[in-house]
């Protein structure tokens, strides 16, 4: 991994110039992609979520945007205090820091931040997982098997000992690929803590919740009680 930082004018740039070789205003910029049909996808949450291919890898172009609240007054603009405290480089440092500790998380390519006054805006590129999707899309599709769920608890362990806190640790947060690995993606506002059974538990009890709210609205989803305690049993037993 080489990180490479730069500036143009109000926008700064970091890369990993051992993935591309360079990384430009435009590759932040979803309409350049549209122009040269590299458009791969997308998907929807917060923000629009676009899948694009970048010198022949796919990836994932993520642009930050404010929820709760603060939506209401900008939906993406955060105050500036350096570019190392902007959400896109905290959050591009932190996945170099988990890919290093074989964590399985997305690679990081590319962040931006573009100053505006006292304020900015951020973009995070990230290279794509292939062949793989959200925990909830997939059980809406099919039943897991218990090995399945307990793979899902002991992923989820590897990242607590390490004292990974996820701010939000959700259903649509955990991928499954084809082989059924497990990922965990969307490290904005993440940490890393001394190792406490206090957040650990709260992070797991998060994760219940979403999974019963999104069963509550959809009851074909394929998730019930001794789903999770197969997850709690592949979680304690690592």
């Amino acid at each position: 991994m080489h990180p490479t930082e730069k500036q143009l004018e109000n926008q700064y740039i970091i890369y990993d110039s051992s993935i591309v070789e360079d990384v430009a205003e435009k590759d932040f910029d979803i309409g350049s992609y549209r122009a040269s049909n590299a458009v791969l996808g997308e998907a929807s949450g917060r923000g629009t979520t676009y899948f694009v291919k970048r010198e022949k890898v796919p990836c994932v172009l993520r642009h930050y945007h404010r929820g709760g609240m603060m939506a209401k007054l900008t939906k993406d603009r955060y105050w500036w205090s350096g570019i190392y405290n902007t959400r896109s480089w905290r959050e591009w440092y932190l996945l170099v820091k988990l890919k290093d500790w074989d964590l399985p998380v997305p690679r990081a390519i590319a962040a931006s931040a573009v100053r505006k006054g006292l304020f900015y805006t951020a973009d995070l590129l990230m290279e794509k997982i292939e062949d793989s999707e959200p925990l909830s899309s997939k059980l809406v599709k099919q039943k897991l098997d218990d090995s399945q769920w307990r793979r899902i608890g002991s992923t989820l362990r590897r990242f607590h000992q390490r004292g990974v806190y996820h701010a939000d640790l959700n259903a649509h947060n955990i991928l499954l690929d084809s082989e059924c690995n497990v990922y965990v993606i969307d490290f904005d506002k993440c940490q890393l803590r001394e190792t406490q059974r206090s957040w650990q538990l709260a992070n797991l009890n998060r994760l219940q919740r979403s999974l019963n709210k999104i069963k509550q609205e959809d009851i074909k989803v394929n998730f019930e009680l001794q789903d999770w305690e197969l997850l709690v049993s592949g979680y304690t037993q690592l």
